[in-house]
């Protein structure tokens, strides 16, 4: 690990050299994931070998309940938090490599008093010489007894948002917070649920110029501050990857999603290649490709699609120079005869955006992702027991996205041209897997490996019951330092069903006269060796979506953005990270 000059002065040199370095992690609002991504990094860094400590200060106090941690050696207990008590009264170690610190519920600022006085004194020293990664997990909000002052004890400042205009908001009002207690500061910038696009006149990357727009100007951030603010991380939404309000993941729903994202990667790769070759800039290739991206099919206005291009330069503009683009934008879309791109430009994009709309690929790729995205709606409405149309509309919504994912690989096989044809091969794999889900028997086997427990329901003796539920803390522990008896279980179910699925895969290509994008090794056989692997990252995905567990996803683009900050925050802290361990990878002989 390099640790340059430079990240020692943007540090203040807070931390001696070699000892544990502490990260606060925070946020203007409740709501945006803070907590999510202060659990993630913290089992993040214990998989890769770090000692870790994850200290909770939020009253909340929802890291245990993040973790489900409601075993007896686990529980709540009610130890009053006190200024010289003992670290080891306050702490659990849940996981081997992780423990959590004053887990307990808090009372407000007389337990904030004694919290800041242990870790400000000589045992908030003795965990810096313990640990490898203190990480903070604050309340939202700028209070100064319950959050800011905390910040005095951190190496680095990670505020968490997403894209939202209240978040950038209050996010920003925190900035503003932090620089006026201690001006030399850095404050990290993690995006979380990530996506490009936004209201009019709000550009997802650019926290502080929509925090500007929507403060006065003595309160703005100035230009020397905004050079403070570094993004850091652009973890995007994954629905699979988020905690699920009531029980089991959907192996199908999950398998859906897949095929979701791989029809949207394959209509872009084919956007990507009609615009290379269009007479524009590269940035107007990036704007109109975005804009391609939210486009379902081809009979939507041509010129509103060109607006809409327009449009995300204006605020993509706005954002680096810092202009108030909200009335410039209104301007824009209301009087389509103004236009700040000119009317050759804007020709430009007009041309090009019909040369990819008049691609029938393309279309049969997008309507494949309006067809699986409404089936993935209805089937996710359907499991959480919120559908409001019958079991025969979402029947029908399921056979809908089905033939449009096995219309868009019949046309992968027919396209010469395809920019990648990796995606439709795995995309072939996917439909294959949700073809076999859709064998109860199959799907029951796939539940049946999902450890559960039992809880008693009912304050009152006379409703008391008995009610199975997911053991999450069971599968959190497994993706974090991996279980022998659970991992039997996983490796039993990869044997029972490879050989269901390499017969679903062969059909599948059959029927379809898909052969051309059967995985094939150098001499041209099937490689089985590919589709294992495949298969144990699909089964991986399907056992344990909806625990609010980032590491572990390997092939999944949330988990790698997540990794990517995770390992870009050690480097600059000269955390040294060692490879993950591979609790549910299979072994050579499955």
């Amino acid at each position: 690990m390099l640790c340059s000059a430079t990240v020692e002065t943007l540090n203040d040199g807070r931390s001696e050299s070699g000892s544990g370095r502490c990260i606060a992690i925070t946020s203007g609002k409740g709501g945006v994931g803070k907590t999510t991504t202060a659990v993630n990094l913290a089992l993040y860094y214990a998989r890769h070998g770090v000692p870790t400590v994850l200290v909770d200060l939020d009253p909340l106090s929802d890291v245990t309940s993040f973790l489900d941690l409601t075993r007896p050696e686990h529980s709540l207990d009610t130890t009053e938090v006190r200024a010289d008590g003992e670290l080891s009264d306050y702490s659990i170690q849940p996981f081997n490599g992780l423990d959590i610190l004053f887990h307990q519920a808090k009372r407000g600022v007389e337990d904030s008093d004694a919290l800041f006085s242990l870790l400000s004194g000589e045992q908030g020293q003795a965990l810096r010489s313990r640990y490898g990664v203190i990480i903070l997990d604050l309340p939202a909000g700028v209070e100064e007894d319950t959050n800011v002052r905390f910040l005095d004890l951190a190496d680095i400042v990670l505020l968490v948002t997403n894209p939202e205009p209240t978040a950038h908001t209050s996010g920003g009002g925190y900035i503003r917070e932090v620089f006026r207690r201690d001006p030399s500061r850095v404050v990290h910038v993690w995006h979380n649920r990530f996506k490009l696009q936004g209201p009019d006149g709000f550009n997802p990357r650019d926290l502080v110029a929509n925090y500007n727009h929507n403060t006065t100007d003595d309160a703005r951030i100035s230009e020397d501050e905004r050079g403070r603010v570094v993004d850091l991380a652009f973890v995007p939404e994954d629905p699979a990857l988020n905690m699920l309000q009531t029980g089991l993941p959907d192996a199908r729903t999950i398998m859906l999603r897949s095929l979701l994202s791989l029809a949207v990667q394959i209509s872009d790769d084919i956007a990507g290649r009609i615009l290379t070759s269009s007479d524009m800039s590269q940035a107007l290739r990036r704007f109109t490709r975005a804009v391609l991206g939210r486009s379902h099919a081809a009979d939507e206005d041509l010129d509103e699609l060109v607006t809409e291009v327009e449009l995300l330069a204006v605020d993509t503009l706005g954002s680096h120079v810092g202009a108030r683009v909200a009335g410039l934008s209104r301007i824009v879309r209301e009087y389509p005869e103004f236009s700040l791109l000119g009317l050759e430009k804007r020709a430009k994009v007009r041309a090009a955006i019909a040369s990819v709309r008049g691609h029938t690929l393309w279309n049969t790729a997008r309507t494949a992702v309006a067809k699986v995205s409404a089936a993935v709606e209805a089937q996710s409405a359907s499991v959480r027991g919120f559908a409001t149309a019958g079991s025969d509309s979402l029947a029908r919504s399921l056979k809908q996205a089905e033939g449009a994912a096995r219309a868009l690989l019949t046309g992968c096989v027919k396209e010469s041209r395809l920019p990648d044809r990796r995606n439709a091969q795995v995309m072939l794999f996917y439909l294959s897997m949700y073809k076999m889900l859709t064998n109860d028997t199959v799907a029951a086997r796939v539940r049946d490996a999902i450890p559960l427990r039992s809880r008693t329901t009912g304050k009152r003796k006379s409703s008391r019951k008995t009610v199975s539920e997911r053991d999450r803390f069971t599968q959190i522990a497994y993706l974090t330092a991996g279980d022998n008896e659970y991992r039997g279980v996983y490796v039993d179910l990869l044997r029972t069903l490879y050989p269901v699925l390499t017969r679903q895969v062969a059909a599948l290509a059959k029927a379809l006269d898909a052969s051309p994008l059967l995985i094939r090794n150098a001499s041209g056989a099937v490689e089985r060796r590919a589709y294992l692997t495949l298969f144990s990252n699909a089964l991986h995905d399907a056992l344990f979506s909806g625990l609010g567990v980032i590491t572990g996803f390997r092939y999944r683009e949330a988990s790698r953005a997540f990794a990517a900050g995770a390992d870009e925050l050690a480097r600059m802290q000269c955390i040294a990270v060692g490879p993950a361990g591979e609790p549910s990878g299979a072994p050579a002989d499955a």
